[in-house]
């Protein structure tokens, strides 16, 4: 019994023990790293560069850039892109071939400005701004013609059609219905101008338009009877919204420079917001498909936010073009469609990947020098923001040396003259979004500029005018160093400059010295006047200078008489000469 109760103890160890290894390696790949885990991590050098990655992202690449006008709103169906520009009015792409899409027709009317367009069928019906809405045949996508118009007050923003009824919001015109059984002659048959300010956008869902009002925010209208619209909710925001896009229970707003605004309308009398996504830019365009919603952030392009928790959405994509705005955003499959409010319409493609961080330098054995900037490089696979970037030594968390940096893949480290000399440093680099997403370089080493003067110290006592040698010791990259003279810490003179850092200089004084025991030397290096060593206090002594005090005064004073007599009597001589000769 007790030899059997050992060996089912042996083997409990051994499988714990296994289970522990097994745990090390591979939850690596999975993300799934729990707490224990991380410390053993985090406490120990890692000696690989391997991948930590718990999330996927979207890879966004630009596949056509086409100039097309003031671009407003796009819709794509079945490989054919209709383009409501500002400027130039119904434009229509094949954009079968993502890389070259070639325009088959426009439609355009100089009187107005094309702000919307929505496909049914083979009709196209534009939100034509003061000229109200335009019914288009498109059966001939070559030749578009108009066929139908209704116009009214109100300036034309947006249009979204169900069964007979085309929803058109009219700016400071509120909500107009109208009726397009017949296409060729469009007649309103409800209107809803209550809470209004400035219509913008609109969707229907069901029996409920949800209307975008700049002043009001999100208003929920009941169009069960087209002919009688009703107000049943709203959701009141201060500032600037743009568009609306419903999916299930939830209301996705594009409020401006309050980012992405999700909305519960799961009861449409009462919407209330549950989620917000906001990074900067101004949003102007919203469009959801599957899990994630993409954005037209103004001068940020595009924004690509994962709403699988609506209460918690995460930015799992980015495009970012200089000189673009983004105004609208469509999704067809894999391809993302940009209206600009520039000139041009792009083509993007998207793919998921698995988010990485790779490659972290400095690389194994590398040297760096505290007192010079250093360049830290890192790759990513996915999209990943922002990083944040640690220190470690040996192992263990040494300090943070920045948070929420842009991922440009590389920053710029000065390394102060204050951190401890090692070769057992690594670099930490880490998704600012996700802490579970990070990598580490390998061990590199990092030390000091320093210049420590061993001699003179406060026990030299020199005399002025003769010849010592001051020594001194220095860590890193000082190839030529300038000494100096202080006394009582105030510059006294230059002894050399851009001198050899060989660690000595033999030096004459200065005859001129005076004496003082608060002299100093300083060396620095000549390339960088941060680093330098001072010595300590030390002595020296003025040259002797010849005294009269051992001399008789008396016989001073006898030789100075004597001298004045003989001068004296040689001027009476020569002055009794020039008389003789004179007579």
């Amino acid at each position: 019994m007790k030899k059997t109760k050992k060996i089912i103890f042996l083997l409990t160890l051994i499988f714990t023990f296994n289970t522990g290894i097994f745990a090390y390696y591979y939850p690596m790949k999975s993300g799934l790293i729990s707490k224990n885990f991380q410390t053993i991590k985090e406490e120990k050098n890692i000696e690989k560069n391997d991948p930590v990655s718990s999330k996927t992202s979207i890879n966004v690449e630009k596949t056509a850039d086409i100039l097309l006008g003031y671009n407003r709103k796009v819709k794509v169906i079945e490989s054919i892109a209709y383009i409501a520009s500002e400027t130039s009015g119904l434009r229509i792409l094949n954009v079968s071939d993502s890389t070259s899409p070639t325009e088959l027709g426009s439609y355009i009317d100089y009187d107005g400005r094309a702000y919307d367009v929505f496909i049914s069928e083979s009709l196209a019906y534009l939100a034509y701004g003061d000229e109200g809405l335009k019914v288009i045949n498109i059966s001939d996508s070559t030749s578009p013609t108009e066929i139908g118009n209704f116009d009214e007050d109100g300036s034309a923003r947006s249009v979204y059609v169900m069964e007979s009824y085309a929803y058109v919001a009219c700016y400071d015109g509120g909500l107009k219905i109208i009726n397009i059984s017949d296409p060729t002659s469009p007649e309103k048959v409800g209107q809803f101008d209550d809470y209004i300010g400035y219509a913008s956008d609109v969707f229907v869902s069901e029996s409920y338009a949800y209307l975008i009002d700049h002043s009001f925010g999100l208003v929920v209208i009941d169009v069960s009877d087209p002919t009688s619209p009703e107000k049943v909710g709203i959701f009141n925001h201060y500032g600037f919204m743009y568009d609306v896009f419903v999916s299930g229970s939830y209301a996705y707003l594009a409020a401006h420079s309050n980012g992405l605004m999700i909305i519960d309308v799961s009861d449409p009398t009462s919407p209330f917001k549950v989620g917000h996504f906001d990074d900067g830019g101004y949003a102007h365009g919203v469009y959801v498909s599957g899990s994630y919603a993409y954005v037209a952030d103004g001068f940020d392009v595009l924004e690509i936010i994962d709403i699988s928790d609506p209460t918690s959405p995460q930015e799992v994509g980015q495009y970012f073009e200089n000189n673009t705005h983004a105004w609208s955003v469509y999704v067809s499959g894999s391809y993302i469609y940009l209206g600009n409010s520039g000139i041009s319409f792009q083509i993007l493609h998207v793919t998921e990947v698995e988010t990485a961080i790779l490659n972290v330098t400095p690389e194994n054995r590398t040297i760096w020098n505290a007192d010079y900037p250093h360049y830290i490089n890192w790759q990513c696979l996915g999209y990943i923001k922002k990083v944040n970037i640690e220190l470690y030594k040996d192992g263990l968390y040494d300090k943070t040396i920045i948070t929420d940096f842009l991922n440009y893949g590389s920053f710029h480290w000065t390394i102060r003259s204050s951190i401890d000399d090692s070769t057992n440093y690594q670099l930490k680099i880490i998704d600012a979004n996700d802490s579970s997403v990070f990598n580490y370089s390998t061990n590199f080493e990092i030390f000091t500029n320093t210049i420590t003067i061993t001699t003179p110290n406060n026990s030299s006592s020199w005399e002025a005018n003769s010849s010592h040698y001051i020594y001194w010791e220095s860590t890193g990259y000082t190839s030529t160093v300038n000494i100096e003279l202080y006394k009582d810490g105030v510059f006294e003179t230059k002894i050399q400059t851009e001198g050899v850092n060989n660690g000595s200089y033999n030096w004459k004084l200065p005859a001129d010295l005076n004496s003082s025991k608060n002299y100093q030397i300083k060396i620095t290096n000549s390339t960088d006047n941060s680093i330098y060593g001072i010595s300590e206090n030390f002595e020296i002594l003025a040259l002797d200078k010849p005294s009269i005090s051992g001399y008789n005064p008396i016989l001073i004073l006898t030789s100075i008489f004597g001298i004045s007599v003989i001068i004296g009597s040689k001027r009476s001589n020569n002055t009794a000469n020039k008389k003789k000769k004179n007579q």
